[in-house]
């Protein structure tokens, strides 16, 4: 009986034993295989960081462009950039001309109020003067309207201002005339007058739109062919217009002028009213 189960516990060991050993190298071999495809593993594969290195340098690679290409695109930058600034500095030398432009004619403008105040003080000076010498010249019990100062110039142009006339030179007018037609003196006169305008060096810019001659006296109307009318027809501004009175002669101021200082009629102004573009007077001639 003893001998039954001592054999039994020696197989049930050996079994035991056999099963162990074999657990063992199976263990064993599934661990080499592993093992195996591990170093097959890291041989055929790039690890993580490799993989990682190589993905940056691609990446750095595609951001950064072609080096003649970026300098192209810097240059055609460079050229536009250029271009702006030409353009720009081109509206701002038109906007200092401008303002260069706006700021004369105020000047101008403040100039020219300046010299027209001091010319009507000196006007209403020698007025006084005249009024002194020749009283009978202002009535104060009566008044020239302007209705009879229209009446007085019906003949003359539009253009002629004759309400700037002071109230002390229009009844010298009217009373001009009311005086009856001279056909002797006066006209004799008047043929003298007429030709010493139009053999003028500067006859061909005038026109003598009007010449009368009563005994001693003479009243005439005289303006530019070239009006302000027909600078404005042509397109010039207000400005230029004043920048031409400014700068150059008027050509029946000059013919007016040049009969005062005639050496054989003595010229003695009586009424007048002048601009640059035309000119009325009223003269007490002797010869």
């Amino acid at each position: 009986m003893k001998r039954i189960v001592r054999n039994t516990i020696l197989i049930s060991a050996t079994f035991i034993i056999g099963a162990f050993s074999g657990y063992h190298l199976v263990v064993n071999e599934q661990t080499s295989i592993q093992k195996q495809e591990n170093i097959e593993q890291v041989i055929l594969t790039p690890t993580a960081a490799t993989e990682a290195k190589a993905l940056e340098k691609h990446s750095i690679a595609e951001s950064q462009p072609n080096n003649g290409n970026a300098l192209t695109l810097l240059q055609d930058e460079n050229k536009e950039l250029k271009e702006l600034i030409a353009q720009l500095d081109t509206r701002l030398k038109s906007q200092r001309e401008k303002v260069k432009k706006l700021f004369q004619s105020r000047k101008n403008s403040g100039d020219t109020k300046q010299k027209l105040s001091a010319a009507l003080d000196r006007n209403k000076l020698l007025e006084d003067k005249l009024i002194q010498y020749e009283p009978d010249l202002v009535r104060a019990d009566e008044t020239i309207s302007d209705e009879q100062l229209a009446e007085v110039f019906a003949e003359l142009p539009d253009s002629f201002y004759f309400k700037g006339i002071p109230a002390s030179r229009r009844e010298v007018i009217v009373d001009y005339h009311q005086q009856p037609e001279d056909l002797d003196e006066g006209y004799a006169l008047q043929q003298k007058i007429s030709d010493f305008i139009h053999t003028h060096p500067r006859a061909p810019e005038v026109t003598l739109t009007s010449l009368t001659c009563k005994q001693t006296q003479c009243e005439l109307y005289i303006e530019e062919k070239v009006t302000r009318k027909n600078l404005l027809d042509q397109g010039y501004k207000k400005e230029e217009i004043m920048e031409i009175q400014r700068t150059q002669d008027s050509a029946q101021k000059t013919i007016i002028n040049d009969l005062r200082k005639h050496s054989t009629i003595v010229v003695r102004s009586k009424a007048h009213l002048s601009s640059y573009f035309y000119g009325y007077y009223l003269f007490e001639l002797s010869s």
